[in-house]
């Protein structure tokens, strides 16, 4: 039994016993109750392991038990609504409920264990599958260092013309300058810089010292600067996919857009990399001028290929923008900050038995209150 506020879970597990089970019935339920009542709980399951012997009596006895956790939560549903409107104020949802693209293979895989998810309003719901889920943005690129420097210059210049910091002029002179320099064609497929290998090298360390459980897949963007920080991060991993969903919102500009798949093969500190279909999508998808909401559904594609996988814990390599779209969009987080070079996140994705998609923060570089902490 263990109670996290840091993930805002309470989990309960139980191994099935041939004939001592039933006394662990009436347990279950009281803990359900207390945790979808608690001001701490956003998400709440129960996990029941039976024995080879009884799994069909055990799983006929869980269904009856979900049942009647839900009933008994009905008297209680008033309380907990009414303690999540008092904490909405100040954080929000934690654990939002977002629709899954639709999947025939939904449910296929679905662990041996039952579990059970209680919502936020009382609502008792089965999970099918569960995947941890790491989103990384890449390292500091040439084209990020050359961007800051125009960004910084024409600040100073603005302010010298006599330009109010807090006016739209002063912001748009910051956006012209740093459009101009990003058009520059030295830029295309921008590299890594040599912080933004350091960054690289520093999330390898800060990924393996978490102790929720670490990916043993990689799906990457085909931008070189992605691939680099993958190259850090995983080296020589044998899990690692090239993702042409996952590359940065189609811009036009030179550094948004990517090598041949033929020439990122030929890179030697790329060939532990599997770019299967990457030359097939050449010239495919959208253009130049992609729009926030086209890169939205396109980056939601890579969750539905997430559980695919038979991994339980896979790595995301993506761009700002891009893992904006898919936090704000289908994981539910609409107030989410933009991610800093080579920021590490984490969240524990639910498929429910309704085609549901439960997404919930686990870890954020970025939490004023620490690492590990969910806002």
């Amino acid at each position: 039994l263990s109670h996290s506020r840091a993930h805002s879970e309470f989990l309960c597990k139980c191994k099935a016993p041939r004939a001592t089970g039933r006394p662990t019935m009436p347990l279950l339920v009281v803990l359900a109750l207390l945790a979808a009542t608690s001001p701490h709980v956003s998400a709440t399951r129960i996990e029941v392991t039976p024995d080879d012997s009884s799994t069909s009596s055990w799983l006929r006895r869980l269904s009856g038990l979900t049942q009647r956790v839900g009933e008994s939560l009905s008297t209680a549903r008033g309380l907990a609504n009414a303690r999540e409107i008092e904490r909405s104020d100040s954080s929000g949802p934690s654990a939002p409920t977002m629709p899954l693209a639709p999947r025939s293979a939904c449910c296929e895989g679905a662990r041996e264990t039952a579990a059970c998810s209680v919502d936020s309003t009382g609502s008792l719901k089965s999970i099918v599958d569960s995947k941890i889920v790491w989103l990384v943005r890449h390292g500091m690129a040439v084209h990020n260092v050359e961007e800051d420097f125009a960004r910084r210059k024409a600040a100073i210049e603005a302010e010298e013309a006599g330009c109010d910091p807090s006016s739209e002029e002063f912001r748009e002179r910051i956006e012209a300058a740093r459009q101009a320099a990003l058009l520059n064609d030295e830029y295309y497929d921008a590299p890594l810089s040599a912080e933004g290998e350091a960054q690289a090298k520093a999330a390898q360390e800060l990924l393996r010292s978490q102790s929720l459980l670490l990916p043993t897949r990689v799906l990457t963007s085909p931008l070189q600067r992605a691939l680099q920080t993958t190259t850090f991060m995983f080296p020589g991993s044998s899990g690692v996919h090239i993702r042409e969903c996952l590359r940065e919102r189609r811009t036009g500009r030179p550094c948004d857009e990517r090598q041949p798949a033929a020439a990122i093969r030929r890179r030697a500190s790329f060939a532990f990399m599997s770019s299967l279909n990457l030359a097939a999508l050449e010239g495919s998808g959208p253009g130049p001028g992609e729009t926030n909401p086209s890169l939205r559904e396109r980056t939601a594609q890579i969750i539905e290929e997430v559980f695919d996988f038979d991994d339980k814990s896979i790595c995301i390599v993506s761009h700002k923008a891009c893992l904006r779209e898919l936090e704000r969009g289908l994981l539910g987080r609409p107030n989410a900050t933009e991610f800093r070079n080579c920021e590490v996140r984490a969240y524990e994705l639910a498929v429910l038995a309704d085609g549901q998609l439960l997404a919930t923060l686990l870890f954020a570089g970025d939490d004023p209150a620490g690492p590990g902490c969910c806002p």
